[in-house]
Parts: structure tokens; sequence; C-alpha cells
């Protein structure tokens, strides 16, 4: 995953390429096309397990992974081009990234990260100042997701 896309498939790319290059690295959607959505950015979503693909006007425009609800485990592949995983901590998260890497503790815990192919965003599964709990990359998302509360 990247800041700008998953695989070969890259915000801006027409939907149906965008699709076509996505089930070379997530396998099958859940629905066979998009399902139609009112959701601020998007027009559009299109499962896959583990992940929600967006669209707008007919092109990919962002991705949401399922959330770990920060529990230590991983969906299977979900991992940056760093080499980041949903479960790993935020420490891990700080070596990978280092000081481009920063936290807020609105939504109970965020993390976000500028890259060269754009922006990654998260949760955590801890707020950072919270000394007695280990803050964890709960989810991954990155591009136009539409209204968080609106979002599948």
């Amino acid at each position: 995953m990247r800041g700008n896309g998953i695989g070969n498939a890259v915000f801006g790319q027409p939907e149906a390429t965008a699709i076509s290059n996505l089930e070379k690295v997530l396998g099958s959607p859940i629905t066979a096309t998009p399902q139609p959505s009112n959701n601020c950015t998007v027009d559009a979503y299109l499962q896959f397990p583990g992940i929600v693909i967006y669209f707008d006007r007919g092109v990919l425009v962002g991705y949401a992974t399922g959330s770990a609800n920060g529990e230590n485990k991983q969906i299977l592949n979900v991992i940056t081009t760093k080499g980041l995983k949903i479960g790993d901590t935020l420490a891990q998260a700080q070596q990978l990234y280092g000081s481009a890497l920063t936290t807020s503790i609105a939504q109970g815990g965020s993390w976000f990260v500028k890259t060269a192919s754009g922006k990654l965003a998260g949760y955590l599964s801890t707020e950072v100042n919270r000394p007695s709990t280990i803050p964890r990359i709960v989810d991954v998302t990155s591009g136009s997701i539409g209204c968080a509360a609106a979002t599948p």
C-alpha cells in the first residue's frame, strides 16, 4: 500500500483499470461491482476482504483497511511499502517512518505520515499520552474515503 494506491492501482485511474489492478493483489471483491454511495467525497465503493476501495466520478480516489480493533493481529495482504502492518506498535511505525510520522489524541488516537507517494493515516489502539498501554496501528487509510461516520 502506498499514499497514492495499492499495487498497480493508483488514484485517478479509471474504475475498470483500478479494479483489474486491485484484483491482482487483493483477489476477488466481495461484490461484483462498486456499490453506490452518497458519502461526501465518494460516489461508489467496492469491498474486498479486509479493505474498502473508494471511487468518485469513475476514478479510484481512496482506500481504507478493516480495523484490528486494537488487537495484536494482522489483516492479510495489508502492508505499506515501508513494511508497516496492522497490529504493529507505534514504536515500530516510528522506526519505519521517523519524523515524517505524527500522532494525535483525536478520535482516541490517530497517526499520519507523508510519504513520497502521498499521505497515509489511521487510528491507534489507544491515545499516545496513556503510558499504561502500548499504542498499535489498527488501520490504514489513504486518499478520499468520504465521511468517517458513513464509511462502511
